[in-house]
């Protein structure tokens, strides 16, 4: 919980940083490029293997890494820290990769648009998300399709790196391209805010709720 604590008041203080999460989908693809993500919007390729594998590779100052959850995916969890490349336990910045939802849903979406208010926001998510109950100043809005949206990496990338204002913050909703864009951009642009929120706001954005909104996950001592 101390974490998302931390995410927060650097978002309030204006303190650049960075999340990726690396859940089940993403991981996925990172142990076989063939795997389909994102509730099927996004199949694996090995381009995508591994520039996934460089972004759950990398470490900076303030680079939030989220994994999954031990309880949940026992299996995954271990073979992550088999690899002995994945996870580095020793890597100040590791966290869960349901660390914006599940228990701290509430404190994080709620707490976010608090510690924003006074910020830029860049949002970038798919094109069927509607912005206009989020209480985000919002200042340039970048739609990617629904389906593959790697395929448009470079060009996102791009008018991300052209926006230029000092400590903008960008948000991510688009599957696992969201934690390629936010390691790449960070490393380059580390006076920036690059947060992959994922789902957080699906019931305000697209009218869709998962289990964590509905308060119907099952009970886990870990993350929920």
């Amino acid at each position: 919980m101390h974490i998302v604590h931390e995410i927060l008041e650097n978002a309030k203080n204006g303190i650049p940083q960075a999340l990726a999460r690396f859940n089940d989908g993403e991981c996925g693809i990172i142990f076989n490029k063939n795997f389909t993500a994102a509730r099927g919007c996004q199949k694996g390729t090995i381009e995508l293997q591994i520039a996934l594998i460089d972004a759950i590779r990398h470490e900076q100052k303030n680079y939030w890494k989220g994994y999954p959850c031990s309880v949940c995916y026992p299996e995954l969890h271990k073979k992550i820290i088999e690899t002995g490349w994945c996870f580095n336990p020793d890597y100040k910045y590791n966290t869960k990769a349901v660390v914006n939802t599940n228990r701290n849903l509430e404190l994080f979406s709620e707490g976010l648009q608090t510690a924003l208010e006074s910020k830029k926001v860049v949002w970038v998510s798919g094109s069927d998300q509607k912005l206009d109950k989020l209480n985000f100043d919002i200042i340039e809005y970048i739609p990617l399709p629904l389906k593959n949206s790697w395929a448009h990496y470079n060009d996102t990338l791009q008018h991300c790196l052209n926006i230029v204002m000092p400590r903008v913050v960008f948000l991510f909703s688009c599957g696992p391209v969201s934690r390629v864009l936010v390691k790449n951009l960070f490393q380059m642009r580390p006076d920036a805010t690059f947060l992959d929120i994922g789902d957080t706001y699906c019931p305000e954005t697209r009218s869709i709720y998962r289990k964590c909104h509905k308060k119907t996950l099952p009970s886990c001592e870990e993350c929920n």
